[in-house]
């Protein structure tokens, strides 16, 4: 980087004199491309491990919502409609995606360990008070289930996903894949857990303590492990207004791209249990398809970050976004075993490449480090209010007597 604007053009120096001279913010984004440049290092690798962790104990957790749909509405919640309970799950991803309008500006500021344990101590309150709530008793699951894990785990969404862009930069597609995996293989364990601890003798409410307290393990070693990479909060930082970064018009693409894509992306992982259910498929079988298209998802989100180099990023998610399209298409003609189990890979597949392409691609577009936080955070809290009217509207199409074709 050079350092011409700062350095008076009579002047004769070497490179570490220029380095001197430069201003504050400068220097910090010097450093921070020679950090980046070693492409992640054993912190980085460390950091990684962390993220996987958060991502597997948070919206690996969130998206697992299918088996707390399945038994709401079956066992639990039976006196609300399907549209009041898909406010729930649909409340847990609006704030997953819209808190990142926050937390992207304080990840820049330097507040990265803040949030991280902000997100635990509320990730564990938010379970243990879902532990405690009674039988169709809406508002009390709404409130811990859907707002206090949905603020919890948006705390931590984001940072944790610009964290690892700070470390990788030549494969930080490939970084985000198996970031991406985290959240697919929590959403491939979860579920099963889940299903066999509700509909066994520990039932609803120790099963949720139970798989609250892997998750709080899991966030308790991720903090341990990861570790920033990025200027000190007390430098000072050039930090670009919100409305500049829509003067990009690839940007504003990017994010109507995000935004109609959670309209559709989370249905059939909320409803295809219970679609299986109602439709006559054996339900020790049915428990299973949450965690296959999960399980897929993961083959996904590391297998095809890996063409970005030759392919480009932003042209797999376009390719996925239409693959995402056409099997939700199909599940209004699966009514068998074989069916739900050739949607349930096929979906994962490519909705899994999706979800780990997204996020590489909005942070191609960025000038610079200290933009990824901004143009994410925009990105993912404008795709937040889509997911908030997606399972409603959902459950309201379906209507009381769920009909999915």
């Amino acid at each position: 980087m050079s350092c011409k604007s700062y350095v008076s053009s009579n002047e004769i120096a070497s490179m570490e004199e220029d380095t001197e001279k430069c201003s504050p913010v400068v220097q910090a984004n010097m450093n921070n491309e020679d950090k980046t440049s070693l492409e992640g290092g054993l912190q980085g690798w460390l950091t990684l491990a962390g993220v996987f962790l958060i991502q597997f104990s948070t919206f690996g957790y969130n998206i697992s919502f299918g088996a707390y749909q399945d038994y709401y509405v079956r066992f639990y919640l039976t006196e609300s409609s399907p549209t009041q309970i898909g406010w729930i799950g649909g409340i847990q991803l609006f704030l997953i995606f819209t808190m990142g309008l926050l937390t992207g500006r304080l990840f820049d500021r330097g507040y990265f360990h803040h949030m991280m344990i902000a997100g635990t101590l509320l990730h564990a309150i938010s379970f243990f008070m879902l532990s405690l709530s009674q039988e169709n008793q809406w508002y009390q699951v709404f409130l811990s289930h859907g707002i206090g894990s949905g603020l919890a785990s948006g705390i931590v969404y984001i940072p944790s996903l610009v964290i690892v862009s700070h470390y990788f930069k030549r494969h930080r597609a490939l970084a985000m894949g198996i970031v991406a995996a985290g959240t697919a293989a929590g959403a491939a364990v979860h579920p099963i857990i889940l299903n066999h601890l509700f509909h066994s003798k520990i039932g609803f409410h120790n099963g949720v303590r139970i798989s609250a307290g892997i998750n709080s393990a899991c966030f308790i070693l991720a903090n341990l492990i990861m570790r920033t990479n990025h200027a000190p909060k007390n430098v000072a930082k050039q930090h670009v207004p919100m409305m500049a970064l829509f003067r990009d018009p690839a940007y504003d693409l990017m994010v109507v791209a995000a935004v109609l894509s959670n309209f559709a992306m989370f249905f059939p992982g909320f409803f295809i249990q219970l679609s299986a259910v109602l439709r006559g498929v054996d339900r020790g079988t049915a428990f299973y398809y949450i965690s296959m298209l999960n399980g897929t998802s993961v083959l996904g989100r590391t297998l095809i970050p890996l063409l970005s180099p030759k392919v480009g990023v932003i042209n797999l998610n376009v390719c996925c976004a239409f693959g995402m399209g056409v099997c939700i298409f199909c599940l209004s003609a699966v009514d068998s075993t074989t069916g739900y189990i050739l949607f349930a890979i096929s979906f994962g597949f490519i909705s899994g490449a999706n979800v780990a392409i997204t996020a590489p691609a909005l942070a191609s577009l960025s000038e610079s480090a200290e933009e990824i936080g901004a143009r994410m955070g925009i990105a993912f809290s404008l795709s937040g209010v889509a997911a908030l009217f997606a399972t409603p509207i959902a459950g309201a199409l379906l209507t009381a007597n769920y009909h999915w074709e």
